[in-house]
């Protein structure tokens, strides 16, 4: 949840990518079988796989890049 909140202020606070998380509703985290980032509809989902420790998550920069196009 660190990681994905970062990502989120690092965009909220960049004024040419702010544009892109206006629209932003709701971030779920979400328990899969491997680690993931999908952003639709101002739906932020997040997945991570526990079994595989911190390369079971997805970093900041790819949050990052499943916001921005």
């Amino acid at each position: 949840m660190i990681v994905t909140t970062d990502a989120v202020i690092r965009i909220a606070r960049s004024p040419t990518a702010r544009q892109y998380i206006a629209d932003l509703r709701s971030i779920t985290i979400v328990e899969g079988p491997r680690a993931g980032v999908t952003y639709a509809g101002g739906r932020l989902t997040v997945t991570v796989d526990p079994r595989q420790g911190m390369a079971g998550r997805p970093s900041s920069a790819r949050v990052i890049r499943a916001i921005l196009p």
